[in-house]
């Protein structure tokens, strides 16, 4: 018999040990993966020792998009700095212009208001109808 026809009726065999939440088995590499660390150091559990591994690939890229300060939405910077245990520098509130006029972030695109002032903290352009100190989006992280 093959290599390939054996490891995958052994991989496939040991899949009813680990919850998956399809029947696909796509994850069968990770879940049959994550066993060999944890019993290198048996006082961490499993479950522990899932979330280390997960967080340790995880953290690269949620860096990455904590970092880029005008892509992220307030929420999902506000949720990666929670993960990341980060948190956000504190923006200025005065009024930032930009150099020519651009179209309102928060109006509907029908409506086509043009401004030359921004949000200081997400730097989205915002008209006088939408402009406090702050974007609606960035009111609730301040």
């Amino acid at each position: 018999m093959p290599y390939n026809l054996r490891s995958r009726t052994t991989a496939d065999s040991n899949c009813h040990c680990f919850a998956l939440q399809c029947n696909k088995r796509r994850h069968r590499l990770f879940r049959l993966a994550v066993p060999f660390p944890y019993g290198i150091n048996k006082r961490l559990p499993a479950k522990e020792c899932l979330d280390k591994i997960c967080m340790h690939l995880v953290t690269p890229y949620l860096e990455r998009r904590f970092a880029e300060p005008i892509m992220l939405r307030s929420y999902l910077r506000i949720g990666i700095g929670e993960i990341l245990g980060k948190t956000q520098e504190p923006t200025s509130a005065e009024r930032v212009e930009l150099p020519s006029k651009k179209r309102c972030g928060l109006c509907k695109r029908g409506s086509d208001r043009k401004t030359k002032y921004q949000c200081p903290s997400c730097l989205r352009p915002m008209c006088d109808e939408h402009r406090t100190n702050f974007c609606t989006d960035c009111a609730g992280q301040e």
